[in-house]
């Protein structure tokens, strides 16, 4: 349901970029997204945890979703990452929960006026409010958060919006992912 709620209330988007592929079954239903759209996603992780079947669905669609093993927290930042952050509309934070405010607030200022991060299982172990102040240093405004539960699970969101440019950006050295597809 979030992902259908994101696609609903910012229908521009087509250009995703995903930190935490894990098992890559929600990478999947972002990259289709992305492909009905025109656009692409790009999923970074620092191991390849699908399974045979999803990369065999992930193969069938590979000209709009790309897996890439990077590790989002590393300097120097990888080059394949920084670039797919620049041209995003959607950045979807799920990789290394200790450090996804660093994750956001890093790549986040990369990415033009109108652009979306979507931070999943927030806000976490951080406050709102911290979350909120952050992400405004680098133009994001929040916009809304919702959980999700039931016995089995709990699943919660916090979406962010650009509305500003961004201050000017801070130059990071990059090096080259390696991709997966």
């Amino acid at each position: 349901m979030m992902i259908n709620f994101v696609l609903v209330r910012y229908p521009r988007i087509a250009q995703i970029v995903e930190l935490g592929t894990f098992g890559g079954v929600t990478s999947f239903h972002w990259g289709i997204a992305a492909g009905l759209r025109g656009g692409q996603l790009h999923s970074f992780d620092i191991v390849d945890n699908r399974v045979e079947p999803v990369k065999k669905m992930w193969a069938s669609n590979s000209n709009h979703m790309k897996f890439f093993i990077a590790d989002v927290n590393t300097e120097p930042m990888d080059m394949v990452l920084r670039e797919s952050c620049i041209d995003a509309d959607l950045l979807f934070v799920d990789a290394d929960h200790a450090t996804r405010v660093e994750q956001a607030m890093r790549y986040g200022s990369l990415m033009r006026e109108g652009s979306v991060i979507v931070v999943h299982d927030f806000p976490g172990k951080r406050d709102y409010a911290g979350w909120v102040a952050d992400l405004q240093t680098i133009g994001f405004a929040y916009k809304y958060h919702d959980l999700a539960s039931s016995p089995l699970v709990v699943s919660s969101v916090g979406i962010f919006e650009r509305l500003s440019s961004p201050p000017a950006a801070k130059e990071y050295n990059c090096k080259f992912s390696v991709s997966c597809d």
